[in-house]
């Protein structure tokens, strides 16, 4: 199975808790990991960013969720404890625990009610409760997901722009691409005769090492074939090269990435990957605004 959500993990957290014994954080993310037979590569599943478990992650916000309606409560740093009104929930034997159900809790009202905007309308209100009840994912989760949803729409509009622009130009566009993404300096050959090849980067100040660069700004749905991915690499074969990478603003078709050479290796990026580069390398793009998630520094609170 997956990872449950945070709020399919308030239940059997609740309960492993209710036994009114103190709990370290690792305990309980053992016992959860046990009651859902997650296996060792799950529970070690990290976050998008690479720096946290996603399953520590979720439990996190459950843990808060619950400690916000005071179902739990943490007076010591990394242990967690069941409270009188926690103890109270488990014994009515609930089928669930979500955020629809920590609504009957005061301090859980407030709690949304301080984090959310106070001016909304009975039916924005009432859709918010029935969010409340659907939305499994976290609100971390939710923004990287959001984060995603504006970066797939600006990639959508980069490879329009990159599209517009000239043939050279585009080709400026990938050396300089290279160059940010560390490969080492490059330049563009001549336009008119480029022998298959439109730009060279070379990966040290003597260019002992070479990389070929193929551009070709097509139309979207006007795919690459294998002529031209073979005709790439026997122009790098002439060169005495053997490495090279072919960009395009379209696609590839299945057979022409099948590189039959055995001493010239080609690393293919379509349009979709090109834009993701230039996102993450800052090329043609500037930042709007930013946003950054803080979680506690455990180290600092360390005595």
């Amino acid at each position: 199975m997956e990872i449950p959500d945070y709020q399919t993990l308030m239940l059997p957290l609740l309960q492993y808790l209710s036994d009114g014994k103190e709990h370290q954080i690792n305990e309980c993310a053992n016992a959860i990991a046990k009651h859902f037979k997650l296996t060792e590569k799950q529970q070690n599943q990290l976050l998008p960013n690479g720096t946290y478990p996603i399953l520590k992650d979720r439990m996190g916000w459950a843990k808060s969720y619950m400690k916000m309606a005071g179902l739990i409560k943490n007076d010591k740093r990394g242990i967690y404890q069941i409270t009188d009104a926690g103890l109270s929930l488990i014994k009515s034997n609930p089928q669930t625990i979500n955020n629809q159900l920590l609504m009957q809790y005061p301090s859980f009202q407030e709690f949304l009610n301080k984090s959310q905007p106070s001016q909304k309308s009975k039916t924005e209100k009432d859709t918010e409760d029935i969010n409340l009840e659907e939305e499994k994912r976290t609100p971390s989760e939710m923004m990287r997901e959001a984060l995603g949803q504006v970066n797939h729409q600006l990639g959508e509009d980069l490879i329009d722009k990159v599209i517009s622009m000239s043939p050279q130009f585009f080709e400026r566009l990938v050396i300089e691409l290279m160059e940010k993404m560390g490969y080492g300096e490059g330049k563009i050959t001549n336009y008119t005769k480029d022998g298959g090849i439109d730009g060279i980067i070379n990966e040290d100040k003597l260019g002992l090492g070479k990389i070929f660069i193929q551009a070709k700004r097509y139309q979207r749905g006007n795919n690459v074939g294998s002529p031209m991915t073979d005709a790439f690499v026997g122009a790098i074969t002439k060169k005495g090269g053997n490495k090279g990478v072919f960009i395009t603003t379209s696609d590839f078709t299945s057979s022409a990435k099948d590189n039959r050479s055995q001493s010239v290796k080609v690393a293919y990026i379509n349009g979709t990957d090109l834009v993701k580069l230039m996102i993450q390398y800052n090329l043609g793009v500037t930042a709007m605004d930013s946003f950054i998630i803080k979680k506690i520094d455990s180290d600092y609170f360390d005595e």
